[in-house]
């Protein structure tokens, strides 16, 4: 299995459903659409099972989607040879069609994306940026970056995909409720995932870049919570806003 391979189909994935979201009424707002369509695809796998769309991922869809609105922190840690280390970290909050992107930890020199929703309006900037950039909205966007945010180019479920279909190319380390899947070979150096068991989540994987550099990309379980912060929206820079063509998939980079 190549991973590489299965960037079109993620893409696909989200392209189906966006078209749901097309029919969307005032009923039922274009995120409710997206969201469930994710869900039938992911429930509806079982026959045809695939890396980016398997049955197992309904329950990590469900955790996503299910509660009024989530918290999820991640982080990016490498670790290079010489012993230094980079740390990216920061929280995803979502609820309902709104989505914030927030960093808590930025290497120095390093400018990273944020974004937020504020009205009718996607937003996203850098750090000492003069503007916000608006980008141009399609119906189920929001999700779609959700799904993305949660799992890289769909590499974690890919990684999971492999352990289901070939358990006997893993070693498996259980300190319930996680587990860590370790690939006996790497591929394409990807060594690791880390799983929480039940209900299913993809925590975290593990890869080494052509550099030596060890990567652990994580991403927390979501917690549910009531309703997002206030201070989310107040917080967004006071600038003036450019409007940009671009859609939010301009920002989904597919490895």
């Amino acid at each position: 299995m190549k991973l590489g391979r299965i960037a079109l189909a993620v893409v696909a994935l989200c392209e189906l459903a966006a078209a749901a979201c097309a029919s969307s009424t005032a009923a039922q707002p274009d995120y409710e659409v997206a969201e469930n369509r994710y869900l039938d695809v992911l429930r509806g796998s079982v026959s045809n099972p695939k890396p980016m769309a398997h049955p197992q991922l309904a329950e990590a869809a469900s955790s996503l989607f299910e509660p009024e609105a989530i918290k999820l922190d991640f982080s990016t840690v490498q670790l290079f040879t010489d012993g230094s280390k980079k740390t990216h970290a920061g929280t995803i909050w979502y609820s309902k069609g709104r989505i914030f992107l927030e960093y808590t930890a930025i290497p120095d020199g390093e400018t990273p994306w944020q974004f937020a929703t504020v009205g009718d309006k996607l937003l996203g900037w850098k750090h000492d940026d003069s503007t916000l950039t608006s980008f141009k909205r399609y119906p189920g966007d929001t999700v779609d970056f959700l799904w993305y945010l949660a799992d890289v180019s769909a590499i974690k479920a890919s990684l999971h995909f492999m352990f289901l279909e070939k358990p006997e190319a893993f070693n498996v380390h259980d300190n319930p409720p996680w587990r860590r899947l370790v690939l006996r070979e790497p591929l394409e150096g990807f060594s690791e995932l880390a799983i929480r068991v039940s209900p299913l989540w993809l925590r975290e994987m593990v890869y080494t870049v052509p550099a030596g550099a060890e990567v652990r990309m994580m991403v927390e379980p979501p917690r549910a919570i009531d309703v997002l912060p206030e201070r989310l929206e107040s917080s967004v820079p006071k600038l003036d806003i450019k409007s940009r063509e671009w859609t939010i998939k301009s920002q989904m980079e597919y490895l």
